[in-house]
């Protein structure tokens, strides 16, 4: 049994090392997510923000404090502008601890570039296509006379077939092709950010990996050691987003940016505009 365990602890011990990452040497890990626009002082809410810090209180498990933040702007009767700055918050450190080991296994996804971003590894995780859901597409960007009768309103048979396809994943092959990510590349996006940031704080070194949402599934992630912007890294992994799920509460505004949900309502609309006439 001895023996065992020291076989596994060597072989945790020794992927750290390959990454360049210790668990044991972790003195704080931050998951940061993000979301919003430069709203250039126009009323409402602009940004919101989930923090949650994970914070090792032994050597094999790590306590978690969760911070939500948003911002608004709102009217200022002197200025007679949306120019006041106003700043929700709550914390708490709740009640779940999460083990040494699940954060070892992230650690070992988020150094894996599986190149995954393909028909085979996407379907199991993509739940059925509602007609309620092609209809709710096709109203959001103008689209739904592809669907209805023009005298009643109604779905007529164009539609109903129409939304067969879509509901079957027709040409879903055709969808990744065309949006699949690559390490060469990454987007960017002015004025607005959808981004959470997984950050490693260690003795000596800080390592990020960041995901950006307004691409697909936040691929490719990047990954920056010490904040070298010149040296980072990008890989692909989609596999991450599940395993991301077992840190989080059960309210986490980040389950919808992680969600494949995403990823099937930009199917949804791609087929709509780019593939409604194909036979």
């Amino acid at each position: 049994m001895k023996s065992k365990f020291l076989h596994v602890f060597f072989f945790i011990i020794l992927n750290s090392a390959c990454f360049g990452q210790n668990l044991t040497k972790t003195k704080k890990i931050i998951f940061k997510y993000s979301k919003g626009f430069s709203s250039l002082n126009s009323a409402g809410e602009y940004d919101k923000e989930e923090i949650l810090e994970f914070i090792p209180i032994s050597n094999d498990i790590f306590k978690r404090k969760i911070l939500s933040i948003r911002r608004k702007y709102v009217y200022n009767p002197k200025t007679q502008k949306n120019d006041i700055l106003v700043v929700d918050s709550t914390s708490k450190i709740d009640k779940k601890n999460i083990s040494f080991d699940s954060f070892q296994n992230l650690i070992i996804q988020l150094n894996s570039n599986k190149d995954n971003f393909d028909l085979k590894n996407l379907i199991p995780n993509l739940s059925q296509i509602s007609k309620r859901e092609v209809i709710s597409m096709a109203k959001q960007i103008d689209k739904l006379y592809f669907f209805v009768d023009d005298d009643n309103g109604k779905i007529d048979e164009f539609g109903k077939e129409r939304i067969k396809k879509i509901r079957n994943y027709v040409k879903l092959d055709s969808f990744i092709l065309g949006f699949k990510p690559t390490i060469e590349s990454s987007l960017v996006v002015v004025d607005a950010w959808n981004t959470l940031r997984i950050t490693f704080i260690e003795q000596t070194d800080t390592i990020e990996y960041r995901f950006q949402f307004y691409s697909l599934l936040g691929q490719p992630i990047t990954k920056i050691i010490n904040n070298d912007y010149t040296k980072e890294e990008n890989f692909i992994n989609i596999d991450i987003l599940n395993l991301i799920k077992n840190f989080l509460s059960r309210k986490s505004i980040i389950k919808e940016a992680i969600s494949f949900e995403r990823f099937k309502e930009a199917y949804i609309s791609w087929y709509i505009n780019e593939k409604i006439w194909d036979k």
